[in-house]
């Protein structure tokens, strides 16, 4: 999937409201997802059923789209996470730290708007779609805009 910023969201206005949450909550369906990463420099590691499995991030290309919507700027990515496979150890230089992602839809989309904490506290807010940005694509820029309407941006 394609990853999207707005940078003209202001994280930290979202983190101090936490009735934004509350509202993105009640209007949409939210998946949650909790993961236990540990970080390396030559990528990340997840345990999963018992297994070590190490992974690389691999990224393609970036594009922005000035004037999305209402004058915003969208900064899409095409990263991924190439799973390099099971391992037996770590490198001694790691960083374990604990997730909670919250990916929000419409009605079962396709696209979606997705929050990640960190000890409660919200690090990260992007969109994801399979939609590319130079696709013309209705559905992603009103789903987009709806996200952004709730969180009031």
């Amino acid at each position: 999937m394609n990853k999207y910023f707005i940078p003209e969201i202001d994280l930290k206005k979202i983190r101090n409201n936490p009735e934004i949450l509350n509202k993105l909550i009640n209007k949409y369906t939210v998946e949650t997802i909790n993961e236990q990463l540990i970080l390396t420099i030559d990528g990340f590691y997840k345990i999963q059923k018992d297994t070590l499995i190490k992974y690389k991030i691999i990224h393609k290309e970036s594009n922005i789209q000035e004037n999305f919507i209402n004058n915003l700027t969208l900064i899409g990515t095409n990263i991924f996470h190439k799973k390099i496979g099971e391992v037996y150890n770590i490198p001694y230089e790691n960083s374990i730290i604990s997730l909670e992602i919250l990916k929000f839809s419409i009605e079962k989309g396709k696209n979606f708007l997705v929050l990640e904490r960190k000890d409660n506290k919200i690090i990260d807010l992007y969109f994801l779609s399979k939609k590319k940005i130079n696709e013309k694509d209705t559905f992603f820029k009103k789903d987009v805009s709806s996200f952004i309407e709730t969180i009031n941006v």
